[in-house]
């Protein structure tokens, strides 16, 4: 593997700054891409004026209780894939995609220069965009860190909450993933004994076995009618804490998954419960799905909106695995219903159904990725007769 001095970070939000500020603590520089079309968020400003400020709030010792970000900004995503050695793209698939896309003078570079390009939180949308591009590209399940971010005339002020364990960390190059695989457990995990990433395989299984998508759709359903009522404004629930009609939805959702990736013949995709253990140790080994929800999330108020990227972020998602899922001749009844739920919630919260063309954006990239891997799934087909 060859050396890494430079890492560039495409996605300034309370993960991207978290991740920055912990690359920074491990002495690699970092290069973070902030589009010049931000400039509600003008980065290179606030850290010459040392205002965005990272703290941590976890009991591990050698992250700095609060720390001031250090890193360099670009507006040019020509110098991100000149100088960095590695580029983590953590930000999810965004209505303003277009300013986070590589032009082909780009991909050419990164093709060139073979540079390993991360997308993490792991998604369909995400996985598609790139399936055509023959990048060196591998995929982190989620976000390491649980972060949030606070925009105020004083600066940016973020908090990591928690941190991750066992991520699944996919690449389709063996080689390249397990050379990853020790380059990032030795950056972030912060107990020799628990390692934070593990081997997730190939990036499609790594997406196939996150049930992240899936539980957000279910709650934001649950949530419609309190949406509704506060005109698409904010609100504070135990939103994970679902109804039995949306604890079978996210059951559905999830198995619509699991079926997909057997028949991608994915092996190993995670069972919900494994899943969630792998969060909480303390998980009772009985109990059905709404115990483990009240479990893991009983009393844990979250704030979401109408205006939440997880709303865009989680419809996008479902109408790629739609679209995918029919191009390969398999129904997603689950999916269809989450998918109409979700665009009539948009229509009456925000005033329209969600965008036409960047819909069709999706169907397009869902097929294409589709047609791609059909001759695999053939094979795959082929090989059990």
């Amino acid at each position: 593997m060859k050396e890494v001095k430079t890492i560039g970070v495409i996605g300034m939000g309370a993960v991207g700054i978290s991740v920055s500020c912990i690359l920074q603590q491990a002495n690699i520089r970092v290069l973070g891409y902030q589009h010049k079309s931000r400039s509600k968020r003008n980065f290179k400003k606030l850290l010459e004026e040392e205002k965005i400020i990272v703290s941590n709030k976890t009991n591990v010792s050698v992250l700095p209780k609060k720390n001031v970000l250090n890193i360099e900004i670009t507006d040019s995503l020509d110098d991100l894939v000149s100088y960095s050695d590695i580029i983590l793209r953590c930000c999810s698939f965004s209505e303003q995609k277009s300013i986070y896309d590589f032009t082909e003078y780009q991909k050419s570079i990164l093709r060139e220069r073979s540079i390993p390009l991360f997308l993490f939180p792991g998604s369909w949308v995400s996985l598609g965009t790139f399936s055509n591009d023959e990048l060196n590209v591998g995929m982190i399940g989620y976000s390491p860190v649980f972060a949030t971010s606070t925009l105020s005339s004083d600066g940016v002020f973020v908090e990591i909450l928690d941190f991750k364990l066992n991520i699944p960390l996919a690449f389709y190059d063996v080689e390249t993933k397990n050379d990853m695989l020790i380059f990032f457990n030795k950056l972030f995990s912060k107990n020799t004994n628990t390692l934070m990433f593990i081997d997730g395989g190939s990036p499609i299984k790594t997406v196939l076995s996150s049930p992240v998508t899936a539980i957000n759709a279910s709650a934001i359903c649950d949530n419609a009618l309190k949406l509704k009522a506060s005109n698409g404004g904010t609100i504070y629930e135990e939103i994970y804490m679902l109804s039995d009609v949306y604890t079978n939805m996210f059951d559905k959702l999830y198995k619509e998954q699991v079926l997909i990736g057997e028949v991608m013949n994915c092996g190993g995709i995670f069972k919900l419960r494994d899943w969630f253990s792998n969060r909480i140790s303390s998980l009772s080994k009985e109990g059905d799905l709404q115990l483990i929800l009240s479990h893991v999330y009983k009393g844990k108020l979250v704030a979401i909106s109408g205006k939440d990227r997880r709303l865009f972020e989680t419809f996008y998602t479902l109408l790629f695995f739609k679209y995918f899922s029919n191009a390969i001749g398999i129904d997603v009844p689950a999916t269809d219903l989450a998918v109409c739920e979700m665009n009539s919630l948009q229509k009456e919260i925000n005033g329209s159904t969600f965008p036409e063309s960047i819909c069709n954006y999706v169907k397009a990239s869902a097929i294409s990725y589709a047609n791609l891997m059909n001759p695999k799934i053939e094979k795959m087909a082929c090989s059990m007769f």
